[in-house]
């Protein structure tokens, strides 16, 4: 992803975030032909476009799954963005909050769901202007030593999708195992039921299969209920 020099780093966060704090914006009612007003000025820095897209699907996915957390900074602070001085404000505030117990790839993918919640509150408080203010302190965020030596040690910015990459691999191979245990029970249960009906009354049987299967369901269920 190129140069991991500091700025470097920095320079393709804000890249990243300014992709995402734009489709904000948009779904928050900005108009196009003022948001090219305002981030028209090419940045210097270039990111792989496969890069891009996949920060952009992750970002969004986290939206999605997590709604009430990054949708407004304005309702969790309890202001209004009347001043790029209160932008800078409530990013400050809530990062410091993130990060008092040290960084780590999550907190860092949440960093930028916050610039994206800003983002929506500038929009729909009538502050687009405001918008650049945010990509600064993302900026800004990133070339200071917490952030910027975590991501020159994992890897950049490749890192954050390897994260995540691993996290969703993890959650379908644990489901998968999950299911594969269930098969296996339901398959042993059958051979021993096919076994035992040499010996034993066939509607006895179909209760016992019917018992089993009902304790199942209620495993699967509880097991879902858990992980959720």
């Amino acid at each position: 992803m190129g140069s991991t020099g500091e700025w470097s780093l920095a320079s393709q966060g804000r890249v990243f975030c300014q992709h995402y704090v734009v489709q904000r914006s948009l779904k928050a009612g900005a108009q196009v032909k003022r948001l090219k007003s305002l981030f028209y000025t090419k940045s210097g820095c270039e990111v792989n476009d496969v890069y891009a897209g996949r920060m952009l699907e992750i970002l969004q996915t986290m939206e999605h799954l997590h709604p009430s957390v990054y949708k407004s900074c304005s309702a969790t602070l309890k202001v209004t963005m009347s001043s790029d001085d209160q932008v800078r404000w409530s990013y400050e505030n809530i990062t410091k909050e993130l990060l008092k117990t040290g960084v780590n790839w999550g907190k860092l993918i949440s960093i930028f769901t916050v610039c994206g919640a800003l983002a929506d509150d500038c929009v729909t408080q009538g502050h687009t202007d405001f918008l650049p203010v945010i990509l600064d302190c993302f900026e800004e965020s990133c070339s200071q030593p917490l952030l910027n030596t975590y991501l020159k040690e994992g890897n950049g910015w490749k890192g954050v999708i390897d994260y995540y990459d691993n996290q969703v691999n993890n959650k379908h191979r644990n489901k998968a195992t999950h299911n594969d245990k269930i098969s296996l029970i339901i398959s042993k249960s059958i051979e021993m039921f096919q076994h035992l009906s040499q010996y034993i009354d066939k509607r006895l049987i179909s209760a016992m299969v019917l018992v089993v299967l009902t304790i199942l369901t209620f495993t699967k269920i509880f097991f879902k209920d858990a992980k959720t």
